[in-house]
Parts: structure tokens; C-alpha cells; sequence
């Protein structure tokens, strides 16, 4: 660790810290703004909310005393763990199988789970099995990537889920399903108008005449349902089989569970494994829709902010190119329709500002656990960001355009702190002065130059550390600067515009001293 991290300076420094969970470097080899340490162990099920981390290695972390609790460990990984990572942060999980049953083995069960989409923390996260994957046909990834974004950009992930949640997650995917075509769908998914495949007689033996009665109900009741419904028009329809699929669509699969060997039938007529956990007769999901309804309301608004934006790309982009493949028009009438309202260019400025935002989670026992009320301790989640504005001095930029950024920056600066740097062919570094509040930024002239973009982009860049994202208010007549690093929005005064095609992920704020206006991305 010395030689790798710490050549130099090894852990000598006064200021460097090495504990039995814990090991953080000294300052001369870390940023000041850095609160975490550099190495921190903790047990499985541990306490991680709050932190942040590039990569987290689960090592031998299954024993015999804790190998049945699988479910519960595939819970904190999934929900818990892999939130906790940075964008391009790595979960290694290394270990020995203990019993024929284990976290270990579930991990890498096919039936298990196909993958998801998770908005949690602020963040979107994506995850799938590999192992299931690769048995799907280059058409089927496409249709169930399709899938997953459908529950993005319809708002599944971030609406309270309807009771009882399983059904809920039935007619989520009902409704999605019913916009990608047939043959990009694996096989087992939720398809209104499509029966289940029927039981083979020695499967049907095994599992007793209940079951039997309850999978041909279901399957009759999904056949009779048409295709192009809402969430809640599927939710609604499917209440008469609500109680068999409640008691037919949880838990591991029949397949799994008979290849196993772990298959019983209860006095109710239930399936359940040699445990007593549920053994689902019905094709489920295509997906994990865990922990999508553990999210307070600016937490939501944030996330909706964020996948507006990434909807809105797209649309654009596949317009322009006319690269909607196989998308049917209806869907393609329906997302356009849900982007044809023109945007307040202050609401624009209001979510770039939100998407910048961190999300710090901690325990509070004055709030109740949504999943354990009065066992374990509520959640806080606070959110704060540092943002960086960059303020052309060329003159294009009157006091009048200040005045009517900050005054919309102003109601922003409770959660948001901005730094402000005044720029022409160069950042002026002596200008820094920081607004939180209800402090006064002072927009004093200290330059008076051309103007390049490129010199506030790299002093970002460089900055990095320090930022969240930055702001760069200007007419935009000037060179293209290249991608940044960090997320970047251009605010042009009235009556401008920028003069080349930004990046992708850059952000174009267009300032009205009245109206409206949209967000242009590049193609």
C-alpha cells in the first residue's frame, strides 16, 4: 500500500490515520475536500448510507452461521451496496461456497433475477446477470434494455407503487411490454393478449391441483387483456386475480425450484421450498422492481429532472437522424407528446442545479424505517452541491443579464453553493468570491478582454474536486472549448445564442427577460 499509494510520504504524515476498519491518507496525498477515508472495512449488513466509493470488494463474507440469510444479503447488495458506488465504480464479490444454497449460488442463478433499474440516493443505476443475458438474442438485450428505460421515462420508478406492490409490478410491465414488439421480448415476459405457456403433466403433477388452477386463471385473465393500456388501467383489470397472484408470483422460480429438487405443496394447496419460502408457478417480471418507492419527494424530483433530460436527448436525436428503429409510432407520438410542453428557462436552471446535487444519506431514529418501523432507524437524506459560474467579461454580458441570473440563482442558493470566477481569455482567479444564501455575490468587472471558452472549461476541469458542475453565463460567440469532464451548462443572455453544436451532456440554458423556452441538446 505504502509504494503504491503513498510513495514518498509513506504513513508518516502527522495528518494520516491507520485503525483496525479504517486507513486514511495523509493530506499531502489526498484533496482537503475529501471526507471519507481511503480504506474502510466493514461487516456484511453493515452500516454504509452516507459514503461513497470507487470500488467494494465482498470478501468470504458468507459463513455457515449467516448462509441462509441469502435473501436478506442480496438485499443489502442490490439495495444498499451498489448505490453506495461512484458512476465508474466496481462491486468484486469473492468467496467460498458454504452450503448448496448461498448467497453465492443465488448471485449467479439465471432465474434469479434478469436485472433492473434503480433511482435511489439521487443516482440511476442499472444492473442485469450476465448469465441471463447470454441467453437472450441480440433483439431480445435491445427489447429488454427498452424495458428498462420504459420504466424510467413513464415514472414507475419514481411514483409510489400501488398495494399490493406485486401487482403493481404486474401491470408496470404489462404496460411497457405493450410498446416493444413481440420478438425483442425474452421469453417468459408479460404480454396482454398472450396466455402462459401451459404446464407439462409432470410438472403439473408435482405441483398439486391448486396450483394448477391458479396458473391457468392467471394465464386466461393476461390473454384477455388488450394491449396499450396505462400502469393503472392494467392495475385495475387485474384485481380479480389479485389473490392468486399474490400466493403464485413470489418467490424463486418453479423451474429453479424444481430443478432443485425443493418443492412442496402446503395444506393451503401453496407451493413453498424445504424452508417455507414461496415458490412462484406464474412467469414473473422481466426485471427487479425493488426499492423504487424508498425515495422522499425531492429525492423524486430530482430523479425526474434527470430522466427528462436523457428522454429529451434522445427524442431529439432520433428525430433529427431518424434513427427510431423499431419504436411503433404511437410510442414515438407519446414521448414527443410528453416533451412538447415548452420549459420556464428557470425551471431549466432549476434542474441543472438539481442534477448536480449530492445525495448524503444518514440514520435518524426520529424517522420510521418504511420496511422495519420501530426495529430500525429512519433515513435522512440531506442534498447540497458546489457549483462553479463562470461570468464573461467581454462586455456582451450587461448588469442587466447579471441581475436577472442571480436573482433566479438566489432562490437556489439554500442547497446549492456557487463560486463565482469572472473570465475573458482567461479565468480571473483573484475574483473567487463564494455565495451561500442570502450573501450578496458582488458582480464587480475585473476584466475586460475577449472571451474563450476553453480557459473557464479547463479551470473547471482542474477544479474538479472542488465542483459539482459549472455555469458559463455569456452570448455565446466563441470557439467550441470540447467536452468537459464535469456536467456543464451554457447561459446565454437574451436575443443570443451559442454559435457551435455543444456536447451532449451539455446543458443550454437560453435567458428570457419574459416567455419560455426548451433545452437544446446536440445531435
Amino acid at each position: 500500500l505504502q509504494s503504491a499509494y503513498a510513495a514518498g510520504v509513506g504513513f508518516n504524515s502527522k495528518t494520516a490515520s491507520w485503525q483496525a476498519t479504517r486507513v486514511t491518507f495523509g493530506d499531502e496525498l489526498r484533496e482537503s475536500s475529501e471526507k471519507d477515508p481511503n480504506i474502510e472495512a466493514v461487516g456484511i449488513g453493515g452500516q454504509i448510507y452516507g459514503k461513497r466509493a470507487d470500488m467494494i470488494i465482498v470478501d468470504d463474507a458468507v459463513t455457515l452461521k449467516n448462509a441462509n440469510e441469502f435473501e436478506k444479503q442480496i438485499r443489502w447488495l442490490t439495495q444498499d451496496v451498489r448505490s453506495r458506488l461512484n458512476p465508474t465504480g466496481k462491486l468484486i464479490i469473492i468467496g467460498t461456497r458454504v452450503a448448496s444454497v448461498d448467497l453465492y449460488r443465488e448471485l449467479r442463478s439465471e432465474d434469479r433475477y434478469p436485472g433492473g433499474v434503480l433511482a435511489k440516493d439521487g443516482d440511476i443505476n442499472m444492473w442485469w446477470n450476465p448469465y441471463f443475458l447470454a441467453g437472450l438474442t441480440s433483439k431480445q438485450v435491445k427489447g429488454l434494455l427498452k424495458h428498462e428505460c420504459f420504466h424510467l421515462v413513464l415514472e414507475h420508478t419514481t411514483t409510489r407503487r400501488m398495494e399490493p406492490h406485486i401487482l403493481h409490478n404486474y401491470a408496470t410491465d404489462l404496460a411497457i411490454n405493450s410498446m416493444i414488439p413481440e420478438e425483442e421480448l425474452p421469453e417468459g415476459g408479460l404480454v396482454p393478449g398472450k396466455p402462459f405457456e401451459p404446464l407439462p403433466p409432470d410438472v403439473a403433477s408435482k405441483i398439486g391441483p391448486a396450483a394448477v388452477e391458479r396458473h391457468a386463471r392467471i394465464s386466461q385473465k393476461i390473454a384477455s387483456l388488450p394491449k396499450g393500456l396505462s400502469s393503472e388501467q392494467y392495475f385495475a383489470l387485474l384485481q380479480d386475480v389479485a389473490d392468486d397472484i399474490q400466493k403464485a408470483g413470489k418467490g424463486k422460480s418453479l423451474g429453479q425450484a424444481l430443478k432443485d429438487g425443493d418443492v412442496k405443496v402446503d395444506e393451503n394447496g401453496n407451493l413453498t421450498d424445504k424452508d417455507g419460502n414461496p415458490v412462484a408457478i406464474v412467469p414473473g417480471g422481466m426485471d427487479d422492481h425493488e426499492g423504487w418507492d424508498e425515495m422522499d419527494d425531492q429525492e423524486r424530483e430530482l430523479i425526474k429532472g434527470k430522466v427528462r433530460q436523457a428522454l429529451e436527448q434522445a427524442v431529439r436525436e432520433s428525430d433529427s437522424s431518424g434513427g427510431w428503429g423499431s419504436i411503433p409510432a404511437e410510442t414515438r407520438a407519446k414521448l414527443r407528446e410528453m416533451l412538447a410542453r415548452e420549459i420556464d428557462w428557470k425551471s431549466v436552471l432549476k434542474q441543472f442545479c438539481g442534477m448536480t446535487r449530492r445525495a448524503d444519506r444518514t440514520t435518524n431514529v426520529k424517522r420510521l424505517n418504511r420496511k422495519y418501523p420501530a426495529i430500525h432507524p429512519g433515513t435522512h437524506r440531506s442534498y447540497t452541491s458546489s457549483i462553479a459560474v463562470y461570468i464573461d467579461q467581454s462586455g456582451s454580458v450587461g448588469d442587466a443579464d447579471l441581475e436577472l441570473l442571480f436573482g433566479n440563482l438566489m432562490s437556489l442558493a439554500k442547497h446549492t453553493e456557487f463560486t463565482l470566477f469572472n473570465f475573458d481569455t482567461e479565468v480571473d482567479e483573484k475574483s473567487e468570491r463564494v455565495w451561500k444564501g442570502n450573501k450578496n455575490p458582488g458582480l464587480t468587472r475585473t476584466r475586460c478582454g475577449g472571451t474563450d471558452f476553453k480557459a473557464a472549461s479547463d479551470h473547471a476541469n482542474k477544479n474538479k474536486h472542488r465542483f459539482d458542475g459549472y455555469l458559463i453565463l455569456s452570448d455565446g460567440e466563441c470557439d467550441d472549448p470540447g467536452p468537459s469532464k464535469l456536467k456543464r451548462g451554457w447561459v446565454i443572455v437574451p436575443g443570443r445564442q451559442l454559435l457551435f453544436k455543444p456536447s451532449t451532456r451539455d446543458f443550454i440554458i437560453k435567458m428570457k427577460n419574459e416567455g419560455t423556452v426548451g433545452v437544446t441538446k446536440a445531435a
